[in-house]
């Protein structure tokens, strides 16, 4: 099971079904997938929640995906 944690500037939580765009917006780009092992770019946002999914429904597990978000300013 994954606690979110939170510090003075950010939180950092297990991603979730309601960061769909957030995640297809991230792992649609070469440069960033460049750096990753596992995932190759979304076709579409059906692709980004089927992964998410896999995150959510495969517990328990050693591995997540987490986000990172600025308090400021909610991104």
């Amino acid at each position: 099971m994954f606690i979110d944690l939170e510090t003075e500037r950010l939180f950092l939580k297990c991603i979730g079904y309601d960061d769909t765009e957030f995640f297809f917006k991230q792992f649609t780009t070469d440069e960033v997938n460049q750096y990753l092992f596992d995932i190759e770019s979304f076709g579409s946002m059906e692709e980004a929640q089927k992964w998410i999914g896999f995150y959510l429904e495969s517990e328990p597990r050693n591995q997540h995906r987490w986000i990172m978000v600025l308090k400021e300013n909610g991104e």
